[in-house]
């Protein structure tokens, strides 16, 4: 028969033996291991139409492919391993494994897109030429010191300039990109705003949203400042903000039949259009 003794001791190694594979069983679970597989699943043939109402855009993208917003606004194109592996990352996963390949869409200030391809032509690791495909316009630029073909440039009704660009940890030909923007449409609110220019006096900006079906969103907020003399002065209900200040800028929102809401940006005492985007 046992000691207690010896009983005492057989019983707390049964317990930390215990405790040691529920510990290491949880210390696994913590630290899940993310990999992004060989890609065996295939590009379907058959594709779906993703809206992209920020961008004025629609895009076609395989079946089984995901789309993904980033904090930075960019939305990202991507194949299921590739998907699961960042969400994998997101909720603590460590990362195993190398392959990687996204198409990414993403708006930038045409200020900002003049001086990347400035930067682009002026360096001499990129090869930068001339781009026209369908209704955008720009330069495509192919990375010589990475993996990587990059679309840069603007299409009719949207304010701001385009990045389409095609990553990947394996060699990326200019095809593959061209064959993302074939299948990139502008959305229908955004050719109703085709005609629309920086610059332009508000008044001709107003009329050709009007005739455009856009309605001038009228505001139950009292007006004050310079949002109240823009009012009495033009008769723009639909003026949402003015500042005294820098370059004078307003602020000014339409909203479309089926309830989208477009907003439109001034500068300066003559109401000049510098910007608009629709959500």
């Amino acid at each position: 028969m046992k000691s207690r003794q010896a009983l005492s001791v057989t019983v707390a190694t049964s317990l930390l033996l215990m405790f040691s594979t529920v510990h290491g069983e949880n210390t696994q679970a913590q630290t899940r291991t993310c990999s992004r597989g060989n890609y065996g699943e295939l590009a379907s043939s058959t594709y779906r139409t993703v809206e992209l109402p920020e961008f004025g855009i629609e895009v076609d993208i395989p079946e089984n492919y995901r789309t993904m917003k980033l904090q930075s606004g960019a939305v990202k194109i991507l194949h299921p391993d590739d998907y699961d592996f960042i969400q994998c990352m997101a909720s603590g996963g460590r990362g195993r494994g190398g392959g990687y390949h996204a198409q990414i869409i993403r708006l930038v200030n045409r200020e900002e897109a003049v001086q990347r391809l400035q930067n682009d032509i002026s360096g001499r690791s990129a090869e930068v030429r001339e781009h026209r495909q369908g209704d955008f316009s720009g330069y495509i630029t192919t990375d010589l010191r990475s993996y990587g073909v990059t679309f840069t440039g603007t299409a009719p009704g949207i304010s701001k300039a385009f990045v389409i660009a095609e990553l990947c940890d394996c060699d990326v030909e200019v095809g593959d990109l061209t064959n993302l923007i074939s299948r990139i449409r502008l959305s229908d609110e955004t050719k109703q705003l085709s005609d629309l220019q920086e610059s332009m006096p508000y008044s001709e900006a107003r009329q050709l949203l009007i005739d455009a079906g856009w309605k001038p969103f009228v505001h139950q907020i009292p007006l004050n400042g310079l949002e109240q003399r823009v009012f009495e002065e033009y008769g723009y209900p639909e003026v949402m903000a003015c500042a005294g200040t820098g370059r004078a800028p307003c602020i000014f929102m339409f909203q479309s039949k089926d309830g989208k809401e477009l907003t439109v940006y001034t500068v300066g005492e003559e109401l000049r259009v510098n910007g608009w985007k629709v959500e």
